[in-house]
């Protein structure tokens, strides 16, 4: 499956949002543009809402932490992959741009200093987002 490119995924995003509206026509007019979009890209609601996959990251203990938070991933090339591919779920909350480098990390064995740099700016804007999702459940 293709992925919808972000500015489909805005576009569902925003009718997902009026779901929720007072008027019953606006929910229904918002349902049934939202599904017509769907269809037309030739997609399901579950292709949709389905993350890609993302890589099984596997930890090991960091030799004489003792406290059980001494855990990194156990391919360290893994590790900037898998937090590109999670800040991806969230591809409203960075530009373009950002999104267009978090795709390259995410596929990346390696990445450059810039790349980094980047990263871990795309990472200070994604933690409010992430405190906020975990405040919620």
């Amino acid at each position: 499956m293709k992925r919808p490119s972000p500015e489909v995924l805005d576009r569902l995003a925003k009718l997902a949002g009026m779901f929720g509206s007072e008027h019953l026509g606006e929910r229904a007019s918002a349902a049934k543009m939202a599904h017509e979009l769907v269809v037309k890209l030739g997609l399901t609601w579950a292709d949709l809402l389905v993350p890609a996959a993302l890589p099984i990251v596997r930890m090991h203990p960091v030799p004489g932490s003792g406290h059980g938070h001494g855990m990194k991933p156990a391919n360290v090339g893994a590790r900037h992959q898998y937090q590109a591919r999670m800040m991806l779920l969230r591809p409203r909350a960075f530009s373009e741009f950002e999104r267009a480098v978090l795709q390259t990390v995410s596929n990346s064995r390696t990445i450059s200093d810039k790349q980094r740099d980047i990263l871990r700016q795309c990472q200070e804007k994604y933690a409010p987002i992430r405190a906020a999702r975990e405040m919620a459940i």
